[in-house]
């Protein structure tokens, strides 16, 4: 007998699903108010999204070379009377709507029966990581929604193959390339992982080669296209980058393990370095997930993830449950990579795990709120707690630290009053709202017969002033000390961080 995945009442799914998608923007409206200080990235995507309306795409590539995000916020910036940082907050807000959508239509093939999904959009809408980035401009909301989307198109298409729903897994899952690169392989492996299905086995079969038909297609195109452009150029230079890539990767890992075992592990425990280094990246990966779920989420995450799987395996579910699995999975193993090669990620890195294991983890979620009123008071209090908690703090909970960045940036416009100004802060430049600053980095931690040698190069170049920010253990009196320019004027950002400004003149 053939399974199918149970009917939708469209009807309630909609109204809900649209009401998801007005709170949705009435959060992030919520979140821009109580922090309207914009991320150090957001300042690097609003100056792309600006290269590309006075370059076009050769110069917003010059600023970062994955230029889709700040792409969005140029043509949203183009086509309505929005500024150039709410022109990202918009975009932001439908990408949430999209991947809150998605989540509840994911969990709604799952969990047919109404009160679970009211239920489950009522713990999306409170899951603290969640909301912690309502008000940031970072590309990866966008990622995860289509993310989440091609994963939706992908378990529907295995379950009831049609045209619209293969198109809606290969072109969600491009976009999500388009936002983040590590996305290319959850398109190109989750396909195969389909095969581990027993029940579709026989289907499956038929599908992958569908499934993965455009992937291995544009895998091929993008390899011919790379030596073609190194055959005209005749220098092979990005072929060559291919190879140096995994290269570099080896390299990278060797030397973490290399620095480990000179500098931490004692003489009679070297040998084991490699594998106390990848182990020691496992835990830490962990730890990340921990950290940005909470310690509460994290424990219920550990036991209703158990019983989420079982009542999905109880209700004939497993299908949905395994591919979602397979997704976390494979984004989990292309963040260790990533951790072994740089030592380091960041919740927001992991967000893709977290929402993955959130999903499955969901089943015993719900189920534990419904049961809420016949169990202990404790119990209830405990729960609802938790929910108000995760709701509430990112709005009540305000980046201190950087609330006087604006006033300095309008203080620092006023002095500099469009003259080619050379920062060391994406941010602050972005707040000075001058044409004539420039970012750039590669100074600020210099030598001071570097910086000699750099001075003259600013004259050179036509710049007329230099702003530097204190940080990186760099201190007022360090800057003092190896600036060969006369000092403006200084501003104070917070009782930590302080802005230099310097006169550039010809000495």
């Amino acid at each position: 007998m053939k399974k199918e995945l149970p009917p939708l009442n469209w009807t309630f799914d909609q109204k809900l699903r649209g009401l998801l998608a007005l709170i949705n923007i009435a959060l992030t409206v919520l979140a821009v108010w109580v922090s309207p200080v914009i991320n150090d990235d957001g300042a690097l995507y609003l100056a792309q999204a600006k290269a590309f309306s006075e370059g076009g795409f050769e110069a917003a590539w010059k600023v970062y070379n994955w230029p889709f995000y700040s792409f969005l916020i140029y043509i949203v910036h183009a086509v309505t009377w929005f500024g150039w940082e709410w022109s990202a907050y918009v975009v932001n807000m439908l990408c949430y709507a999209l991947l809150f959508d998605c989540l509840y239509r994911l969990f709604r093939l799952v969990a047919p029966d109404t009160s679970l999904g009211i239920w489950f959009a009522i713990l999306l809408l409170c899951f603290t990581p969640l909301n912690d980035y309502r008000d940031m401009i970072v590309r990866d909301a966008g990622y995860w929604a289509f993310l989440v989307a091609a994963i939706y198109y992908f378990c529907r298409y295995i379950a009831q193959p049609n045209a619209k729903r293969l198109l809606g897994w290969h072109g969600c899952a491009l976009i999500a390339v388009l936002f983040r690169v590590e996305g290319v392989l959850v398109y190109i492996f989750l396909p195969f992982l389909a095969l581990l299905l027993p029940e579709y086995r026989r289907r499956v079969i038929g599908n992958v080669i569908s499934l993965k038909l455009l992937p291995l297609l544009l895998l091929v195109a993008s390899v011919v296209a790379v030596m073609v452009f190194d055959y005209q150029a005749r220098d092979f230079k990005k072929f060559s980058q291919l190879f140096n890539s995994a290269t570099g990767f080896i390299n990278g890992v060797a030397g973490h393990v290399e620095g480990l075992t000179e500098h931490v592990l004692p003489k009679f425990s070297r040998d084991l370095a490699p594998f106390i280094y990848l182990g020691a990246m496992a835990f830490y990966l962990v730890a990340v997930i921990v950290q940005g779920v909470s310690y509460a989420w994290s424990l219920l995450f550990v036991w209703m993830f158990c019983r989420g799987k079982a009542n999905s395996v109880v209700e004939g579910r497993l299908m949905v449950t395994r591919i979602v699995l397979c997704a976390a999975i494979i984004s989990m193993l292309t963040l260790y990579c990533f951790a072994l090669y740089r030592s380091f990620t960041t919740v927001r890195y992991m967000m893709p795990v977290i929402l993955l294991l959130f999903f499955v983890a969901s089943f015993g979620l719900v189920r534990l709120a419904l049961n809420a009123g016949n169990g202990k008071w404790w119990a209830r209090a405990g729960l609802y707690l938790l929910l108000f908690y995760g709701f509430a703090d990112p709005y009540v909970s305000s980046n201190i630290s950087k609330e006087a960045w604006p006033e300095v940036g309008d203080q620092i416009s006023n002095v500099i009053n469009s003259e080619m100004t050379l920062s060391n802060d994406q941010l602050l430049s972005h707040y000075a709202e001058s044409k004539g600053v420039v970012w750039s980095s590669s100074y600020f931690t210099q030598d001071a017969d570097w910086f000699k040698w750099f001075s003259g190069w600013l004259v050179k170049k036509g710049f007329k002033y230099l702003m530097l920010k204190e940080g990186g253990g760099v201190t007022e009196e360090a800057l003092m000390a190896k600036v060969p320019f006369k000092l403006v004027e200084t501003f104070e950002l917070n009782k930590r961080e302080k802005v230099l400004l310097f006169k550039v003149e010809a000495k």
